[in-house]
């Protein structure tokens, strides 16, 4: 399988194709050329869906890129509180910083995320 036919399909936000080829084998902890994986995507682009269909197919929450960023730092930034909720869940690590000292608590303070910021500061979900 195309490694990066996982990461357009969830570019995409496709639930549907994503599960299907993960269910034929394709590696869901893929990156694509910028480091991106489709956990990723789907943390960015607030596909709450997308993203339980990842971690149910086994995707990585702790995966990195080369710049030290994960999916809940992508949650995070863009104060998507379910996606950032559902990752913890799934054993993301909140604490885990970038190579430029950002957690996603730090992320949600400067971006004035206010009910996230608690919600990672009480680890509750």
């Amino acid at each position: 399988l195309d490694r990066n036919a996982i990461i357009e399909a969830a570019k995409q936000n496709h639930v549907e194709m994503v599960s299907m080829l993960a269910k034929a084998g394709a590696d869901v902890n893929a990156a694509d050329s910028s480091g991106m994986t489709a956990l990723r995507y789907a943390a960015q682009g607030n596909h709450l869906e997308l993203a339980r269909a990842l971690i149910a197919a086994g995707a990585d929450p702790n995966r990195q890129d080369a710049q030290g960023n994960t999916a809940i730092l992508d949650a995070a930034n863009g104060n998507h509180q379910e996606v950032v909720k559902l990752l913890m869940r799934a054993g993301a690590d909140s604490a885990m910083r970038n190579r430029s000292g950002e957690s996603a608590l730090r992320l949600a303070e400067q971006r004035g995320h206010v009910e996230l910021a608690n919600l990672l500061r009480t680890q509750r979900v």
